[in-house]
């Protein structure tokens, strides 16, 4: 359902103005490792957001440590979601009762999750391709919801527009191999001779998505810190 002409007027890039009884899905991240938790938004207070506290044996948890690195994501029907990091969460006690608190001093950002995110890959594959019945090695530029992009050594025959593509590759740090079926929509040769290809999947491929999601929460990580 799209937004009501009432939700429109809310400025959803300042984490504040967030209603209350909304749901919040915040990601915590340390190293290599991810907590995910639901929350409901109970208020705001001193330029932070309350919900209750999340709570692990009995005790509530303790988010306070510059090694963590914490994003909160607001999801809304029919719009793209809102992102924030540089979040920080602390335990408080409000009005008599214990709450976690989560606040940040940046606005939110709209998080490009489907077919407009390009992930770079720049890993090497194989594909199978036009009347070249050996698989190929090549290199992926980049992999979206909707389709992949290709540099071939060499052009190989028969790789007209619409000719059928199998890709295979492997991200070995994060496990995790696809097989991806598609058809060639544009080809572009490169200064060096080689040969790009601009290929759209047959099909949305749920593994695949996740996967590029993941890698863009990743990316947005790696490139801040807390202050």
């Amino acid at each position: 359902m799209p937004l009501s002409n009432e939700e429109k007027e809310l400025d959803y890039t300042v984490l504040t103005k967030l209603p209350v009884g909304s749901a919040l899905h915040i990601e915590v991240y340390y190293m290599h490792q991810k907590l995910e938790y639901d929350v409901q938004i109970a208020g705001e207070a001193e330029g932070g957001l309350l919900f209750q506290p999340i709570m692990r044996e009995g005790k509530m948890m303790n988010f306070m440590s510059s090694k963590l690195r914490i994003l909160a994501i607001y999801y809304i029907k029919g719009e793209k979601p809102i992102l924030w990091s540089h979040c920080q969460i602390k335990g408080v006690m409000y009005k008599g009762n214990p709450y976690h608190y989560i606040k940040t001093n940046h606005l939110g950002i709209v998080w490009n999750r489907r077919n407009d995110f390009r992930l770079y890959i720049g890993d090497t594959g194989v594909a199978q391709m036009g009347e070249n019945h050996v698989a190929l090695k090549v290199n992926i530029r980049d992999v979206s919801n909707s389709g992949f992009s290709i540099i071939a050594p060499r052009d190989v025959a028969g790789t007209n527009e619409n000719c059928r593509v199998h890709l295979v590759f492997r991200d070995i740090k994060n496990d995790k191999q696809f097989s991806l079926f598609g058809m060639v929509v544009r080809k572009e040769e490169m200064e060096d001779g080689a040969m790009m290809f601009g290929c759209r999947l047959d099909k949305y491929n749920a593994s695949l998505s996740r996967y590029i999601a993941k890698r863009q929460r990743e990316s947005a990580i790696g490139s801040t810190s807390l202050p």
